[in-house]
């Protein structure tokens, strides 16, 4: 048997020997070499969709297939809906503030403490670690702190927000671009100080380093 990958599907037992029974491959004859299968993209497939019977192959409890346009009506017929996929990104929103809450409870230290960076506009009421934007710092006694790469679809005014207590009081593409930025101290609602810059001419990137 081979390994055959096309269109990002796998295939990974492809015959490359005649049946049992058989002196030969049911194939195209470009695609016979030396008695063994050759995959070749350009030759028309023999078999068509149509005449293939599916032998009642069970899909799930009480659902079997014996033709390609059940196989197919079955496949769209599980196909998740916009809504379904909006749910779906909701529930990973939710699991990531679960995951990062469990996460902060089972630190031993009085505070957690966190940095920000993302589209959503930061207040009083916010709580650190309340979405996906934010991330766990660990260590409070750093000289920097990357965001990485970061893209939204639309232009948007990113903001940023990392405690005070690590007195990084500067934004840098490689060169300091903190005046493209307005600049606040916000107590949130879990009583951590932050600074927080807010992007003043929106754009739909951000790749910036906190620093002192």
């Amino acid at each position: 048997m081979e390994e055959i990958t096309k269109n990002g599907v796998t295939f990974k037992n492809v015959p490359n020997s005649p049946a049992k029974g058989y002196n030969g491959l049911l194939t195209n004859i470009d695609n016979v070499s030396n008695g063994r299968y050759l995959y070749d993209d350009d030759s028309n497939p023999l078999i068509c969709a149509l005449d293939i019977n599916w032998a009642g192959i069970e899909v799930e409890n009480d659902k079997t297939i014996n033709t390609t346009d059940e196989l197919i009506s079955w496949i769209k017929s599980n196909k998740l809906s916009d809504n379904d996929k909006d749910v779906l990104d909701e529930c990973k929103t939710l699991i990531t503030i679960i995951k990062d809450y469990l996460l902060r409870n089972g630190i031993e230290s009085e505070n957690t403490y966190y940095w920000y960076a993302g589209p959503e506009d930061l207040n009083e009421s916010t709580m650190p670690g309340s979405s996906s934007y934010w991330h766990i710092l660990k260590n409070t006694n750093v000289s920097n702190i990357s965001t990485g790469d970061l893209t939204n679809d639309t232009k948007v005014n990113w903001v940023l927000a990392v405690p005070t207590i690590c007195n990084l009081n500067n934004l840098s593409n490689g060169e300091i671009v903190t005046d493209l930025y307005d600049i606040s101290e916000i107590t949130f609602a879990n009583g951590a100080s932050y600074k927080v810059f807010r992007q003043i001419e929106p754009s739909k990137r951000l790749n910036l380093t906190f620093i002192q």
